[in-house]
């Protein structure tokens, strides 16, 4: 009985500039992004004038829905009215907004959201819960102060 030889095995041809990190196109990966280090994601909580105040600075995503979600969770504890200040917040995505919605739920008539600005606003427009989060409606600008007669 004869033996097979050892099964050849498909060649497979590996492009040069593949090995250096470049796709085919000879475009470059993006930076790892340890090169774009960031603050992290912070919530600060205070008493305020009608209950508690939970303040969040930076970048609201996955990194800091923990630390988010705790925020909101001892002032739900601690009782009363609670206002969550995301005028420091520079950034939310879809799991930051989920955020929102869970303290919504979780607080019901007792949450409220102070106004937003840039581009976390932007992103309650285009998500269409502008309308439906509890946000506090800004005293009138000058401009829109009314005229008198």
């Amino acid at each position: 009985m004869a033996t097979a030889g050892p099964a050849k095995q498909p060649h497979v041809q590996v492009h040069p500039s593949s090995a250096r990190g470049h796709s085919r196109r000879g475009a470059r990966r993006a930076p790892a992004r340890r090169d774009l280090e960031r603050p992290p994601f912070r919530a600060a909580a205070r008493d305020g004038l009608d209950g508690r105040v939970v303040a969040f600075h930076g970048e609201l995503d996955i990194a800091g829905v923990k630390t988010a979600l705790e925020a909101v969770v001892a002032a739900d504890r601690a009782g009363g009215p609670v206002l969550i200040d995301l005028g420091d917040l520079t950034f939310i995505d879809a799991t930051g907004l989920r955020v929102l919605i869970v303290a919504q739920r979780l607080l019901g008539d007792r949450l409220t959201l102070s106004e937003a600005r840039g581009m976390p606003a932007r992103l309650f427009e285009l998500a269409g819960v502008a309308s439906t989060l509890p946000f506090v409606v800004p005293a009138l600008r000058s401009q829109e102060a009314p005229t008198r007669d």
